[in-house]
C-alpha cells in the first residue's frame, strides 16, 4: 500500500484530501505544517508527499528544498498544491524540484490523477534502475574478473619466472619479459585510473557548489587546438596507428574547461575509435566553433564495428557492448566517462552510428 503525506495548513481541506486518499485505499498521514511535515517525512518514509504552498513557518518552496536536501527524500515525488496560479510561482517550484501542482479548488478526479500518475512514474523509474543494477551486476561478474586478473597474471607470471630462472635467461629475454610486465601494468593501471575518475566525476556531478567554482576554469584560445591534437594523436600512438589518423581544426577558440578534462576526452574517444577499427582504415578527429550556438564541435569517426541504437541508448558505466562476440580490453567506463566529462562543464555528448560500418561521436562545449 502506497503511503501519501499531505503537508496542509487547513484543517479542512488537509481532512478532506486525507479522506479522499484513504477512500482510495492510500496509506495516508497528514502534518498540519511545514516542520512537522518534515519530522513525518523522516519517520513514515511516504511514497510521495503533497505539499501546501502558502503556510506559515515553512512555506511550500521551504519545505520542499529542505525535502530535496535529505538524501530520504530527494527522490520523492512532491506534488505543490496552491491557490496561485501564478507561471512565476509554478516555473519556481519546478526549478526546485517539484513534480507537479494541483490549483485549489480541485475535484477529487484531479487530484488522484496526479497522485498517481506521480506514483505510476516512480515505480517506472525503479523499473528501470532495477534493470541497468541488474546489467551493472552481470557485467562487474563477467568482465572485471577478466580485466583485473588477465594482467594481473602477466605480472606475477613474469615475477615468477624470472625468480627461478633469471640465471639462465639472457638480457633480451630479461627485456622483452620487462616489456611485457610493463605493458599489463599499465593496463592494470589505466583500469584503476579509470575507476578512481568516474567515482569522482559522479561526487562532482552531485555537488552544485563544485560545479559553480568550475565553471571559470578555461583553455585560451591558443591551447584548445594543441590539446586536441595532441591528444588525437597520443591515443593513436598507444594504439600503433599514427598513419591512420586524420586531424582538421578550424581557428581556435576558448571553451569552458579543464585541459586536463578536454585531453582525457578527447583520448579516450579516439582511443575506442582506434581500438574498434581495422588497422589501415582512417579515424578523423576534428574540432570547430559553431558561432551560431556559440560551441566548440569535436568529433571522432571511424570506419569500424559500429553501434546499434539500442547499444547507443545504453551507453552507461561498465557496458562492454557485445562482449561475447568481440573480445576486449577495458570495462566499457572510456566513453562514459568523456560523457560524463563533457556534461559537468555544460556541453553534451551525442553518437550516431551504422553498425557494422562506422562510428562518430560529437560533443559540444560552451565557448568561453
Amino acid at each position: 500500500m502506497n503511503r501519501i503525506l499531505v503537508i496542509e495548513d487547513d484543517a479542512s481541506v488537509r481532512e478532506e484530501i486525507l479522506r479522499i486518499l484513504r477512500f482510495e485505499d492510500y496509506e495516508a498521514v497528514g502534518a498540519a505544517s511545514g516542520t512537522e511535515g518534515l519530522e513525518l517525512a523522516d519517520r513514515e518514509r511516504p511514497d510521495c508527499i503533497l505539499c501546501d504552498l502558502l503556510m506559515p513557518e515553512l512555506n511550500g518552496f521551504e519545505t520542499l528544498a529542505r525535502l530535496r536536501a535529505r538524501s530520504e527524500t530527494a527522490a520523492t515525488p512532491i506534488i505543490f498544491i496552491t491557490a496561485r496560479t501564478a507561471r512565476e510561482d509554478i516555473r519556481i517550484g519546478m526549478d526546485m524540484g517539484a513534480d507537479d501542482y494541483i490549483t485549489k479548488p480541485f475535484t477529487a478526479e484531479e487530484l488522484l490523477s496526479a497522485v498517481s500518475g506521480r506514483l505510476q512514474r516512480r515505480m517506472s523509474l525503479e523499473e528501470v534502475r532495477e534493470r541497468k543494477f541488474a546489467d551493472l551486476r552481470d557485467t562487474i561478474t563477467a568482465a572485471l574478473p577478466h580485466e583485473f586478473r588477465t594482467p594481473l597474471t602477466v605480472v606475477l607470471g613474469f615475477a615468477e619466472l624470472l625468480e627461478r630462472q633469471a640465471q639462465r635467461l639472457t638480457a633480451d629475454e630479461i627485456s622483452e619479459i620487462a616489456r611485457d610486465m610493463q605493458a599489463a601494468g599499465k593496463r592494470l593501471e589505466h583500469l584503476v585510473e579509470n575507476f578512481l575518475l568516474y567515482a569522482e566525476i559522479e561526487l562532482l556531478a552531485a555537488d552544485r557548489g563544485a560545479q559553480d567554482a568550475r565553471a571559470a576554469a578555461e583553455i585560451p584560445d591558443h591551447a584548445v587546438a594543441a590539446i586536441v591534437e595532441q591528444s588525437a594523436r597520443r591515443a593513436a600512438a598507444r594504439a600503433g596507428r599514427e598513419a591512420d589518423l586524420r586531424v582538421v581544426i578550424e581557428p581556435d577558440v576558448t571553451v569552458r574547461m579543464g585541459a586536463a578534462e578536454l585531453d582525457r576526452v578527447v583520448r579516450e574517444l579516439a582511443g575506442n575509435a582506434f581500438k574498434f577499427s581495422h588497422p589501415g582504415s582512417m579515424v578523423t578527429v576534428s574540432a570547430a566553433p559553431d558561432r551560431a550556438s556559440d560551441e566548440l564541435v569535436v568529433s571522432v569517426s571511424d570506419h569500424g564495428r559500429g553501434m546499434s541504437p539500442e547499444e547507443i541508448a545504453s551507453v552507461g558505466a561498465l557496458t562492454q557492448f557485445r562482449r561475447r562476440i568481440h573480445e576486449q580490453q577495458g570495462s566499457g567506463l572510456g566513453l562514459v566517462i568523456a560523457k560524463r566529462l563533457v556534461e559537468i562543464n555544460g556541453g553534451r555528448l551525442a553518437i550516431e552510428s551504422v553498425p557494422g560500418r562506422s562510428a562518430t561521436i560529437t560533443f559540444r562545449l560552451p565557448l568561453a
